[in-house]
């Protein structure tokens, strides 16, 4: 017992360190240098999940982006709280650590209906648009919102159902079905006729009219809406002002997901289309919730390959897929009548989930199989197949996915396929955007065309800005040297005035070389430091690469409209993929350091081509992309065949990019010759001999990033951050066998988000929250001194809240917490009349439970001007408060409180409610600081109180701030003293470090006074401690000045009163 007592301070940790602790006995008697800020929360781009060090508000705008007014439609929130924070506090500090939320969870995007058009001449186009496979033109969605308790199905007794069936956190989409109808106009009547007459559009378009319809929706409800749009953008109907491109924010039913309108115009001014297609495509909302639990892969390899390091892992048996590649017999799996006691082997069955088992013969050696458990009905093992997948109130759950390949797969007829079309699966969390790979200069032969891919760059910043913040030219390309530039540009400038943001010259494809791409830029996988402030690179590193040059790029993902779909007979509507224009051609009336080829503002770009696409859309395979580009001409442009053909003028020729081919490619114009009329070629310096790449300037191209995606639940009306969305207390639709849900799904890998590997943790964003927070809990690899978190509070999120209370008391305890409250309810808008009262502010912080010394909180919020956005809106006072903490620490100290007339001054415009003193009173009791209006100096923070309940010198939330500093003071003086010899001399030294920060301190208005024990004792030093005790007195603050007046009679002498 003795020793256990002793090592209080020490707790559980058994590492070498120092370790304190302390204990408050002032209640128990009555009954470094610089602020550093760590706040999580959202902002408008940025990396997710990682906190960045931020100098300078210039250094933030540039990775999270700037101030905005957003509020959550559901809650009436700031969405964007953060922005404001750093803003303020880096007024007064340069050290702020920030770390972005995104979501975990994605969404189920819902029904999609898509515009098309065509030529009703399709043979005498080069593109060939028909009717029955028209080029996709925008892509329409439905608003909709998650119901807390929605109605499934009515009660029928004769099913057995003996109540009305509900279904919590339900998702409605307001719009049910859509269909085209041709728009009527008022026309002037003939002359006999004077007047108005009704006159029926079609959907012809022109050079004139891109396209005019009326859009007929009917809602969920039944309700027939019509809304007249048009294509033309210079049209008040334009379809864009008229249905919005927001999902969280529109009147119309449907809102605009995706628009070509560049594309439009371009087929229609090159005669490629003439007619919008009337007939609209439909996708149903189908969710794939699988039922059975992921498989790792699909059995293709034979059973003498497995391996001990395989038991336990599950396969999926496909007819054509799991064969053997000598002979092409299928592949042999292993079953057990016994349970597991005898196997044999047979044939597997396509569907069939095998997992792999052990099994010792009896001469000691052991087997590994495919296996599968037979003969006794399910009873105690049971054989896991894929059936024929149905339908069932839009949910599908005869699937499974496949962790290899990340795809998911159904059973149709006689073998498994996967789902290469799903406009419904947006159920994916955050991403970052990529540009398509870069690939290499032509090898092989003519009729056999070898391509590698060299590298793509991925952006630093996450979530769907990430998409338009940036692109990236290649150019200077230089083969002899295999050198080349890489510019990083704003995605809005033009090749007339480009934008450079970043140039990285001279830059190779050889691993150790000074000019090593992923060394001058810095390498996604961290291998090599990050130098960009916007993207990354990920290199294919082989013998290929390093002898290759960058000279096009594979194309974008858009969805494989003619892929497998789980509706249906399985197949989609057949759609043409959007178009995409490169500039192809050199402009002689364009100066050549003023144009680029590839993707350009000279032919035009759809900034929708990049926007995420759903799950399916990256699958990497050539039928879901735009054609690919490439600087050689030789490469012939058109659609493969399913033999990845190309014929042109009697010449037939494949294209393989790392040994895979099916992708259509679009060059350089053979016509960009020069006099010598040679076509554009790529490659050394005879290759390019006599053709435009002779002069450097030529070999450049430009290129986009896609793909990056917030995660986020858009049909939310505010986060699911809230204690109801905890995995135990989730009631909504989720199978606990495969960890997939309707909305959410059980994270597999959760230490890799910061929790523990036993931990339920499921993808809501009360989770996302949470991991983000934790990304603050290690003390020794965040060094902060101050906490918040916008966007939650004791409120609403109250667990979360308490989540965040125990890492900085228990994990990190060198830091203190600003937390929120709510001055209004959930929903309530910003009149005062609707705010909570000061009472009912200190109900719920009672009702919280919340008792710690190491969190302070504040009220009422502040209204406050974003000049900015020209926009009024009302911020918690948690901006003032973290700066004026850090104004504290670089004018006083930190046990000075940050409060009153000198320390304590709010930036903004009034307090939502101007407080009486009874008010103030009712709060300051209830331990929540206020904010003061006063008539000429304005508004101060007044108050230093922290959450604990107990009366002591430790309620105050400055001399928390004491005590940390205290700690991290002693941390650092007595570190170098770990590992010294445990005598004398060491606890010498100890004393002589720490008696100077105390004196100084007390010299300073900290401490009244002090005292250090050290217990040198040799039990002590058997223990490999030096246990110390520090006795300290706290400056009390004063908070109340009492001043009486004496009214004396005017005759008297004061010295005799």
């Amino acid at each position: 017992m003795a020793n256990t007592s002793n090592n209080n301070a020490r707790q559980t940790h058994v590492s070498p360190g120092i370790y304190t602790k302390e204990v408050d006995l002032s209640y128990a008697s009555k009954s470094l240098g610089i602020t550093t800020l760590g706040v999580v929360g959202e902002t408008v781009k940025g990396p997710a999940f990682q906190p960045i060090l931020i100098e300078n508000w210039r250094q933030f705008q540039t990775y999270f982006g700037g101030t905005n007014t957003t509020k959550f439609k559901g809650s009436q929130y700031p969405k964007y709280e953060l922005p404001y924070i750093a803003k303020t506090y880096l007024e007064q500090s340069q050290q702020l650590q920030v770390c972005r939320v995104l979501g975990l969870s994605g969404t189920n995007a819902g029904p999609a209906w898509v515009i098309s058009a065509y030529s009703s001449t399709p043979d005498s186009t080069s593109l060939g648009y028909k009717k029955e496979k028209p080029v996709v033109i925008a892509v329409l969605r439905s608003r909709g919102e998650h119901k807390k308790a929605a109605f499934v199905k009515a009660a029928n007794k004769e099913q057995g159902i003996c109540e009305d069936v509900y279904e919590y956190d339900k998702l409605i989409y307001y719009a049910k079905s859509v269909s085209l109808k041709a728009s009527k106009t008022l026309s002037l009547s003939d002359d006999c006729n004077p007047g108005y007459s009704t006159v029926t559009g079609d959907f012809t378009v022109n050079a004139i009219n891109y396209g005019t319809f009326t859009i007929e929706v009917t809602t969920n409800e039944d309700v027939t809406k019509n809304y007249a749009v048009t294509l033309n953008p210079n049209e008040k109907n334009y379809i864009l002002n008229v249905l919005g491109t927001d999902p969280e924010d529109g009147e119309a039913e449907l809102y605009v997901e995706e628009l070509y309108d560049v594309a439009l115009k371009q087929l229609i001014e090159r005669g490629e289309i003439d007619a919008i297609k009337q007939e609209i495509d439909s996708y149903k909302p189908v969710r794939i919730i699988p039922s059975h639990e992921a498989v790792n892969d699909l059995l293709v390899e034979d059973e003498s390959m497995l391996r001990r390091k395989d038991v336990g892992k599950r396969y999926l048996y496909s007819k054509s897929e799991s064969v053997n590649n000598e002979d092409g017999k299928p592949l042999k799996i292993h079953t057990s009548s016994d349970k597991g006691k005898t196997w044999v082997a047979a044939d597997g069955v396509a569907g069939h989930i095998y997992t792999v088992v052990a099994f010792t013969k009896s001469d000691g050696t052991r087997d590994y199989y495919y296996g599968e458990y037979t003969g006794d009905n399910g009873k105690n093992f049971k054989t896991e197949l894929l059936t024929t997948p149905t339908v069932e109130n839009e949910v599908c759950s005869e699937a499974v996915n496949v962790l290899s390949d990340g795809m998911t797969y159904i059973l149709d007829t006689d073998d498994v396929y996967p789902i290469t079309l799903d406009m419904n699966n947006y159920k994916e969390q955050y991403r970052y955007a990529t540009t398509p790979w870069v690939v290499s200069e032509m090898k092989g032969s003519a009729e056999h065309v070898e391509l590698s891919k060299l590298f793509r760059f991925n952006t630093i910043s996450d979530g769907n800005a990430s998409n338009t913040e940036v692109k990236v030219s290649i150019e200077n390309i230089d083969p002899t040297n295999g050198t080349f530039d890489v510019l990083v540009r704003s995605f809005y400038d033009t090749d007339n005035a480009p934008v450079v943001l970043e140039r990285y010259k001279g830059c190779d494809l050889i691993p150790g070389s000074q000019n090593y791409i992923a060394y001058k830029i810095g390498s996604t996988d961290e291998s090599y430091e990050t130098r960009s402030n916007y993207i990354t690179v990920e290199v294919n590193e082989n013998e290929r690469t390093k002898n290759s040059i960058p000279a096009g790029f594979l194309g974008y993902p858009v969805r494989n409209y003619g892929g497998r779909c789980v509706v249906g007979d399985g197949v989609a509507p057949k759609l043409a993929n959007p178009y995409v224009e490169y500039n192809t051609n050199v402009d002689d009336d364009v100066r050549i350091t003023r144009q680029y080829f590839g993707l350009s503002d000279i032919v035009g770009i759809d900034a929708d081509v990049f926007s995420y696409k759903g799950a399916e859309a990256y699958n990497g395979l050539p039928q879901g992309l735009t054609p690919s580009f490439h600087l050689d001409s030789r490469i012939l442009n058109g659609t493969p065949n399913e033999n990845g053909e190309v014929t042109e003028d009697n010449v037939t020729q494949t294209v393989s990019v790392d040994g895979i081919t099916g992708y259509q490619w679009v060059t350089v114009g053979k016509g960009n010759t020069t006099e010598f009329g040679t076509e554009p070629r790529i490659g050394d310096e005879e290759t390019m001999m006599n053709t435009i790449y002779e002069d450097k300037r030529y070999r450049k191209f430009t290129m986009a990033f896609y793909g990056g995606f917030d995660g986020w639940d858009y049909y939310r009306s505010s986060r699911s951050n809230t204690d109801d969305f905890i995995y135990r207390k989730y009631r909504g639709n989720l199978d606990t066998t495969s960890g997939h849900g309707a909305s959410f799904d059980v994270i597999k890998d959760p230490e890799n988000y910061g929790f523990d590997a036993t931990e339920k943790v499921i993808t809501s964003d009360w989770y996302a929250y949470l991991s983000a927070i934790r990304q603050f809990a290690n003390p020794s690899t965040i060094d902060i001194n101050v906490l918040a978190t916008p966007g939650i509070d004791y409120v609403n999120n109250k667990m979360l809240v308490d989540e965040v209370i125990d890492m900085v008391e228990n994990e990190r305890a060198d830091c203190v917490y600003v937390v929120t409250t709510p001055d209004k309810p959930f929903g309530a808008s910003d009149r005062e009349s609707e705010m909570y009262t000061p009472v009912d502010a200190v109900d719920n912080l009672d009702d919280s439970d919340i008792d710690s010394n190491y969190a302070c909180t504040y009220y009422p919020w502040v209204k406050t001007f974003d000049a900015d956005n020209n926009q009024y809106i009302y911020l918690p006072p948690t901006k003032d408060v973290v700066k004026n903490f850090a104004y504290t620490d670089n004018t006083a100290y930190p046990w000075f409180p940050a409060a009153g007339y000198s320390r304590g001054q709010i930036s903004g415009v009034n307090p939502k409610k101007v407080l009486k003193l009874s008010e103030q009173d009712e709060l300051y009791s209830g331990r929540i600081n206020f904010i003061n209006k006063f008539a000429s100096e304005g508004m101060r923070i007044w108050g230093d109180k922290n959450l604990q309940v107990a009366e002591s010198q430790m309620n105050r939330i400055s001399k928390r701030r004491l005590l940390v500093r205290i700690r991290k003071l002693l941390s650092i003086a007595c570190i170098g003293l770990v590992f010294d010899p445990n005598d004398n001399t060491t606890a010498k030294s100890f004393r002589s470090a720490v008696e100077p920060i105390l004196d100084d301190i007390r010299s300073k208005r900290g401490l009244t006074d002090y005292r250090l024990e050290i217990d040198d004792s040799q039990e002590a030093r058997d223990r490999l401690e030096l246990p110390a005790k520090i006795y300290l007195k706290l400056q009390p603050n004063l908070e109340y000045i009492d001043i009486s007046f004496v009214i004396t009679p005017s005759g008297s002498n004061f010295d005799e009163i």
